[in-house]
């Protein structure tokens, strides 16, 4: 993988070579979004 001028990532849960756009893509794939459910449904309306 040497002469592409490219700097590969090597993902080491697969065993592939990734290029560093389908690495960052991945990694934002896998992201856990985290939500305040009591901030959303739990409040008490004040008036």
């Amino acid at each position: 993988m040497t002469g592409s001028g490219d700097d590969y990532v090597y993902d080491e849960s697969t065993g592939e070579w990734l290029s560093p756009d389908e690495a960052a893509a991945r990694s934002q794939a896998s992201q856990v979004e985290v939500r305040d459910s009591w901030a959303t449904c739990c409040r008490t309306a004040t008036a």
